[in-house]
């Protein structure tokens, strides 16, 4: 079935300076707060992962919510965005400052597994967000919700995994947060038809 075309609603100027504020203080904060840190640089990518976290926790709660109930909107949308963006800030500073540009020094440290799914998330990720944005078709749900999986997988086996202390409690608030989300959705929906 062909894509129908989207009628998108702008941010408003409060929804703007929400987003603004908020991506202004967590970009601000992960390159402040790692002045103190033996390995300034490596700090900096680290920081700038756990507020992409925290604004993908948002958008994944979001799109849990709003999937085949109604359209996802400016605040998901904004939430997305701010995600994506402190990642691609995460991955441009890991290559350019942390590997200086180098591929070979990137797959070297990260293995050939994890540097690749890091190359290919990121390109899928900001496709998503572009579409999100400026496309005038609908992306299928099931596009939409394999990118949103492989973000949640990539953050979930990330922190609680490979983490260290602090990002295992950031994973763990994450998934504590989406499982929450999905719990109380499956109860109204389920409540919902009861009542029909």
């Amino acid at each position: 079935m062909p894509a129908k075309a989207i009628e998108q609603t702008a941010p408003t100027k409060n929804q703007t300076a929400i987003f603004v504020l908020l991506f202004s203080v967590a970009f601000s904060w992960a390159v402040f707060s790692a002045l103190g840190e033996p390995e300034v640089n490596f700090a900096r990518a680290v920081r700038l992962i756990w507020m992409s976290l925290l604004f993908g926790t948002v958008s994944l709660t979001l799109f849990i919510w709003a999937t085949g109930r109604f359209e996802l909107g400016n605040y998901w949308r904004m939430a997305w965005t701010a995600s994506f963006l402190l990642y691609f800030a995460h991955f441009l500073y890991g290559f350019f400052v942390v590997h200086e540009g180098s591929l070979r020094s990137i797959y070297l440290h990260q293995g050939a597994i994890i540097a690749s799914f890091n190359l290919l998330l990121t390109a899928v990720w900001g496709l998503d967000v572009a579409n999100a944005w400026w496309c005038v078709t609908r992306p299928t749900l099931y596009f939409r919700l394999v990118v949103h999986v492989v973000i949640f997988l990539g953050f979930a086996i990330s922190t609680l995994v490979f983490g260290s202390p602090m990002a295992r409690a950031l994973g763990g608030f994450m998934l504590s947060v989406l499982v929450g989300t999905l719990i109380v959705r499956l109860a109204t929906s389920s409540r919902s038809a009861d009542l029909k």
